[in-house]
């Protein structure tokens, strides 16, 4: 397997993992009364989200350089 497969695979687990988390931290955000608890898993939940924005674009930047 070449670096480039390697690397992307590795960014897509990475991603994977990160939705989850996501996706659970929306959930807590959800039943959260303490209203600075909620305000810390909305930031993180911003955090993630970037995240994952950031690992996408890695993807495709890799699956550009594959095509080329």
């Amino acid at each position: 397997m070449e670096n480039a497969a390697i690397q992307r695979d590795a960014l897509r687990q990475r991603l994977s993992n990160i939705q989850e988390e996501y996706k659970t931290v929306n959930k807590q955000i959800d039943t959260e009364i303490d209203n600075v608890n909620r305000d810390r898993l909305q930031r993180k939940a911003s955090s993630l989200f970037e995240e994952m924005q950031k690992i996408e674009r890695e993807i495709k930047d890799l699956d550009k350089f594959r095509r080329n």
